[in-house]
Formats: C-alpha cells, sequence, structure tokens
C-alpha cells in the first residue's frame, strides 16, 4: 500500500512538472489598447509624457507588439509632446538591446523570470533645467493576465531625488 501511495506521488510530482513547463514562454504579440491605467500613471498623463510615458515606462496607449523566438519589436504613437511613431526591438536572448531614443540611443536587456518577461533599459536625458546629461533606468516587467490581458508593471529611476514608484498599465487586444 505504501508503494502505491509513495508511486502515486511521483506521479503526480511529475505530471505537474510537465504541466508547468507546458506553458512556456508568453506571446506578447497583439494590437493592445490600454484600459484600466494605475491611478498614478493616469494623474500624471497616462500615455502621454509624463510617470506613464516611454520616459515612465509605457508605451503609449495602443502599442502595437511583434514577437518572434529572438526579439520583441514594440510599436507605438509618442504622447504628449511627442506624437512622433516610436519602434525599439529588444532581443530576447540576454544580450543588449539599442535603439534610437530621444536623447540619443537606449540600451535595453531583456531576461524571463518564469513566465514574465522583464526588459531594463537605460535611456540618455538631458536636464531641461541644468542641461546636465542624465540617465533614466526603466524596468518593466510584462506579463499577462488570467484573462489574457498584457499587464505592464515599470518602474523608472534616475530622475531627480524622488523614490522609483512602480507604474501599472494595462492592456487589452484590440
Amino acid at each position: 500500500m505504501k508503494r502505491l501511495a509513495s508511486l502515486t506521488s511521483i506521479i503526480a510530482a511529475a505530471v505537474f512538472t510537465v504541466g508547468v513547463m507546458a506553458q512556456g514562454k508568453p506571446n506578447f504579440a497583439g494590437k493592445w489598447t490600454q484600459f484600466d491605467p494605475d491611478p498614478a500613471a493616469a494623474a500624471a498623463g497616462g500615455g502621454g509624457r509624463g510617470r506613464g510615458g516611454m520616459m515612465g515606462g509605457g508605451w503609449g496607449t495602443t502599442p502595437s507588439i511583434t514577437q518572434d523566438a529572438t526579439s520583441l519589436t514594440v510599436e507605438y504613437a509618442g504622447g504628449g509632446q511627442n506624437p512622433t511613431p516610436q519602434k525599439f526591438v529588444i532581443k530576447l536572448d540576454g544580450t543588449e538591446s539599442k535603439n534610437a531614443a530621444r536623447g540619443g540611443e537606449s540600451t535595453s536587456k531583456a531576461t524571463w523570470e518564469g513566465s514574465k518577461l522583464v526588459i531594463t533599459t537605460t535611456t540618455p536625458f538631458n536636464n531641461p533645467q541644468s542641461g546636465e546629461a542624465m540617465k533614466i533606468e526603466t524596468k518593466r516587467e510584462l506579463s499577462l493576465d488570467a484573462s489574457g490581458n498584457l499587464v505592464i508593471v515599470s518602474t523608472t529611476s534616475g530622475m531627480g531625488n524622488a523614490a522609483p514608484t512602480p507604474v501599472t498599465m494595462k492592456y487589452k487586444k484590440g
């Protein structure tokens, strides 16, 4: 009887492990529309240049994402004072990706943490008051919720003395 219980436990553990491994990495491809923004993001300008914009970690209100085995490409209309379309290509193998940014060239590195894609981007920035060259670091954590909605949690540092505050943005397909 003990053998049967042990064997059953081993089989259950193996099935669970295979099920978890089969989930794999999510595909974030699609045209997305922002909804239910974090109150802090909405107060700061949503998809514009405030905390929710590119400087604050957002990808506008309607990003389009394509994804293959090696890269993630994000295209969106810049918000606020910069309505110019933006495009970023990020390698998914953990190596650095370089993309054009307003202040020069941004550098991104993506890593997988389970089913979550974490992209850390460093962007040059000139302080408008002093003209001093600075760098802004934005960490974006991409995941899909149980309903298939894209959730991006962005934390930006390097914008003065304020402590970085995560901003959550949710997007639905379409």
